[in-house]
């Protein structure tokens, strides 16, 4: 009994002395340490949210191509600093933001908001043609306030075809094209917290979807011009240089996660979509973000 006694007392004295060992719930596979040694991320919550976005990225869907394989550009926008909100999740090191303007954006746990006339970033990214007409796009915004025209994001081709998504307030008409040569307002994008899709599945087809809301198709086609311009986030590239040209229409979105790749539900219906937005949501979640 005494022995037992010294024992417990003991293991008291040394767990007293043991410093405290972060519990990770997710165990990170070498895609998500990439990005937490990219991002410098040391935060116990932080790490455990982007290991568990990887995994659920690799594990759904259940049938068909997952959703981590169709993806090129990933933007947790997690770390709450320029240096770990720049990284691609995809590929650190590959489409790196690069944060422009006169005032940069502003970097906080909530994700990056934009500047108005003062700052965008740029993804270095150019649609190659084999997406043209096989493009997905989710952005999750949480805060937009201008009431004047502007681009959440976007790049336009310098000759051709446009690839854009245009927004202002909660009662204005958006804008949005993926490859097209001319405008096509569509619906009511509300400056709500949530996950937002726009993608083409064909030539003939594109579709948007808002927060929890179905797929709408609208029945367009698409131009067939490769965009020869980087996708700018925050504002559209939309003319002068090429590829990085003069950023047009910048916005103050708030932007928690963005991400690029090709289409969901490809055989129809909005299984995908919602069973992605589920993921994107729980990721917020567990930093506190919240969802819709």
């Amino acid at each position: 009994m005494l022995n037992e006694v010294k024992t417990r007392l003991l293991c008291e004295v040394v767990d007293g002395l043991a410093p405290d060992i972060p519990v990770v719930e997710c165990v990170p596979d070498a895609d998500a340490q990439a990005f937490i040694t990219a991002a410098g991320l040391t935060d116990e919550v932080q790490i455990n949210a982007v290991c568990q976005l990887v995994a659920d990225l690799k594990a759904y869907p259940d049938v068909g191509t997952k959703y981590w394989d169709r993806e090129v550009l990933i933007y947790p926008f997690v770390g709450g600093n320029a240096v770990a909100h720049a990284v691609n999740l995809k590929t650190p090191g590959t489409y790196d933001l690069l944060f422009l303007g006169a005032t940069p954006p502003n970097h906080s746990a909530f994700g990056v908001q934009g500047q108005l006339a003062t700052s965008w970033a740029n993804t270095q990214y150019l649609t190659p043609a084999a997406l043209k007409d096989n493009l997905r796009i989710m952005w999750y915004k949480t805060a937009i306030a201008s009431v004047a025209i502007r681009s959440e994001f976007g790049a336009r081709a310098s000759v051709g075809g446009h690839w854009i998504q245009q927004t202002v307030d909660a009662t204005h008409p958006f804008w949005f094209e993926v490859n097209e040569a001319t405008l096509d307002m569509s619906g009511v994008f509300p400056a709500l917290l949530g996950a937002y899709f726009v993608q083409r599945k064909e030539i003939a087809n594109k579709q948007y979807s808002m927060r929890n809301a179905a797929w709408t198709n609208i029945p367009r086609a698409s131009t067939g011009t490769p965009i020869d311009r980087h996708l700018y986030l925050f504002a559209r590239n939309g003319s002068g240089a090429v590829p990085a040209g003069t950023a047009e229409l910048p916005c103050d979105v708030r932007i928690a996660g963005f991400s690029l790749g090709t289409v969901l539900d490809v055989a129809g219906g909005q299984a995908e979509k919602d069973e992605y937005k589920g993921i994107w949501d729980r990721f917020n979640t567990r930093l506190g973000r919240g969802n819709p």
